[in-house]
């Protein structure tokens, strides 16, 4: 007799994470952290980046004309990523010295508790993701850069040659 944990006893209260993410999140959400990054690269490529790895990840919905991904998993899960334009910094009183932006794409994630039953349970269940977000988005990041620019990571940290 299955247990009352058991994946394979239906539960109406849990999302199936073999089903897309709904396009919206449910009326009772919480987000429980909010992240966001600059790529020096144009929008299409990081959110052609960006879908590539979630491609056959379990419940996932993508929105290509909002440049936007969900993925809904067990119980309490969903993420979110928006993928933005960010325009250059005008400012030429400022210039690069003085921190202007460049233009490029702002990522965003949010790791949202859609628990409907036991809300107050997402947070507490999903400890260890909540505690690894930082550094997978950083990941994540790092990870896009590298894929789109190659060479930019060769030159960061390549050694110095010593010089005579």
């Amino acid at each position: 007799m299955p247990s009352e944990s058991s994946p394979t006893r239906p539960d109406p209260a849990h999302p199936n994470p073999a089903q897309p993410a709904p396009s919206t999140r449910p009326e009772r959400h919480t987000v429980l952290r909010s992240f966001a990054g600059h790529l020096d690269a144009d929008p299409a490529s990081v959110f052609a980046a960006l879908r590539q790895r979630m491609q056959g990840a379990p419940g996932v919905a993508v929105d290509a004309v909002a440049r936007e991904i969900a993925q809904q998993g067990g119980w309490w899960y969903r993420g979110e990523y928006r993928v933005m334009a960010e325009p250059a910094d005008h400012d030429a009183a400022a210039g690069p010295a003085a921190g202007a932006a460049a233009s490029g794409t702002r990522l965003e994630y949010e790791i949202v508790n859609v628990a409907q039953s036991w809300h107050w349970a997402g947070p507490i269940a999903g400890r260890k993701v909540l505690a690894d977000a930082p550094y997978g988005f950083h990941a994540l990041l790092s990870d896009i850069e590298a894929e789109l620019d190659p060479g930019s990571d060769a030159e960061r940290e390549a050694p110095e040659q010593p010089t005579d």
